[in-house]
């Protein structure tokens, strides 16, 4: 995130919990859109997510593989009964999201309380 961005963040005068994941989790727009789209629709094959955002399919399979790397869904490989295999992708809970949110957050400020307590203004 970029300072400008995070000055923005803090001098919000009311703060959104969309505000707070994309901020925390380095979300995109458009991996937080498909992260709810999870949430409210459960389990989803890369083709089902792409249609219902209206993405390709190999941006639904980057989008996809960006949540299951940052913690916010996980994939289970399914077996086709005549050979081969997919994979369907479940959102992370809400609850358990809020819980990844909040302890960057916690780590973030005690980072910046460290610093404030050994920095000087030589």
């Amino acid at each position: 995130m970029v300072l400008e961005e995070m000055r923005s963040h803090l001098a919000a005068t009311r703060v959104e919990l969309r505000d707070l994941a994309r901020c925390a989790l380095g979300l995109q727009e458009v991996e937080l859109g498909a992260y709810l789209t999870l949430l409210k629709g459960g389990s989803m094959t890369v083709k089902d997510l792409a249609e219902k955002t209206g993405r390709s399919r190999p941006t639904a399979q980057r989008i996809l593989g960006s949540l299951v790397s940052k913690g916010l869904a996980h994939r289970r490989e399914r077996i086709i009964d005549r050979g081969g295999y997919f994979f369907l992708y479940e959102a992370t809970p809400a609850e358990r999201a809020k819980k990844l949110i909040r302890d960057i957050i916690e780590e973030w400020y005690q980072r910046m309380e460290n610093a404030l307590d050994s920095g000087s203004f030589k």
